[in-house]
C-alpha cells in the first residue's frame, strides 16, 4: 500500500510539473491562432517554452509578416540563425548578450565604451551583431577584432569606430555606403580599395596602418576631414609631403592632417564628434545637424 501511495504521489508531482508547460505551450498556440492572418507584426512576450522549429512552421501562416519580437527569450546563436534563415525578409527582435554587454536588435546605437584599461573582445564575440540591422552607429574600438564580416549586413551604419584593433581586411566596409564617420586608425590595413564606394563619408581617420596606395581616396569627393598619420606601420613618421600634396589636389575641399597621431591635431575637437559622443551615451542614433 505504501509503495502504491508513493507511486501515485510521484505521478501527481510529474503531472504537476508537466501541466504548466503544456499550459504555456497552449497559451502560445492560442495566441498565434488568435492573430489575423494578414498580421505584419507578431510580439511573443508570453512566458512559454519556445520551440523554434514549431515557431518556424507556425509563422508560415502569416504571409504579410514583417517583424517578430522575441525579446523575452534568451535564444542561442543556432536558434537565431534558424529563424533568420527561414525568414530572411523578416526583422526579428532578439535580446543579445555580448560578453559583459547586453543589447537588443532594435537598438540604433551601440558602443562597448572601451578604453585602454577595458577587457578586449575578439571577432567571434561580436558575431551576434549581424542581427542588429537597425544599427546606425557602432563603436567597437579598443578590442582585438581581426575579422569584420559580421558588419557586412549592417548597411544602415552611418557612424563606425573600429580603431585600435587588429584588422587587416576591410572589404566588408564596401557595402556600407551610408557611412559618414569612420575611425579605423591603429590597425593592420594595407588595402583601402573598399573605401572607394563610401559616397557619403565626411570624416575618415586611418592613421597608423600599412597603406602604400592612397588613390582609392580620390573617389571620395564628400570627404571634409582626413587623418593620415604614418603610411607604413607603427614605426613610420609623418606622411610624405608629395603624397599629401597629391591627395590634396584630388580632394581640394578636404582638410587633411598627415602629421597628427591618432586623435591628436583636433580630430575630436569637432561638432560632429560631440554629437557622436551623445549618441553612444544614450544608445540612440540621431542624424548630424
Amino acid at each position: 500500500m505504501h509503495k502504491k501511495f508513493c507511486s501515485l504521489m510521484i505521478l501527481c508531482l510529474l503531472m504537476g510539473l508537466l501541466l504548466p508547460l503544456n499550459s504555456f505551450a497552449n497559451e502560445t498556440e492560442t495566441y498565434l491562432q488568435s492573430l489575423p492572418r494578414d498580421s505584419r507584426i507578431i510580439s511573443l512576450d508570453l512566458h512559454a517554452p519556445l520551440d523554434t522549429s514549431a515557431l518556424i512552421l507556425a509563422l508560415k501562416g502569416y504571409p504579410s509578416l514583417e517583424e517578430v519580437y522575441l525579446y523575452e527569450w534568451p535564444l542561442d546563436e543556432l536558434q537565431m540563425a534558424a529563424l533568420t534563415a527561414a525568414y530572411p525578409s523578416v526583422f526579428f527582435g532578439f535580446s543579445l548578450k555580448i560578453a559583459e554587454h547586453t543589447l537588443r536588435t532594435d537598438m540604433t546605437a551601440f558602443s562597448t565604451l572601451h578604453n585602454k584599461k577595458s577587457p578586449t573582445h575578439t571577432s567571434s564575440d561580436f558575431d551576434a551583431l549581424r542581427y542588429c540591422t537597425l544599427l546606425e552607429a557602432l563603436d567597437l574600438g579598443h578590442n582585438a577584432i581581426t575579422d569584420i564580416s559580421f558588419i557586412e549586413n549592417l548597411t544602415n551604419l552611418k557612424v563606425l569606430i573600429l580603431a585600435l584593433n587588429k584588422i587587416e581586411d576591410i572589404s566588408p566596409l564596401a557595402r556600407l555606403n551610408k557611412l559618414q564617420y569612420l575611425e579605423i586608425f591603429r590597425n593592420k590595413i594595407r588595402d583601402i580599395t573598399p573605401l572607394e564606394s563610401l559616397e557619403s563619408l565626411l570624416d575618415l581617420n586611418l592613421g597608423y596602418n600599412y597603406i602604400s596606395d592612397y588613390s582609392p581616396l580620390f573617389k571620395i569627393k564628400t570627404l571634409e576631414r582626413l587623418w593620415l598619420y604614418q603610411s607604413n606601420g607603427y614605426n613610420a613618421g609623418r606622411m610624405n609631403r608629395d603624397i599629401l600634396a597629391q591627395i590634396q589636389e584630388q580632394l581640394p575641399q578636404c582638410y587633411i592632417d598627415g602629421g597628427s597621431a591618432g586623435t591628436m591635431g583636433g580630430w575630436r575637437e569637432h561638432p560632429r564628434y560631440d554629437w557622436i559622443f551623445e549618441i553612444f551615451k544614450t544608445s540612440v542614433y540621431r542624424p548630424f545637424e
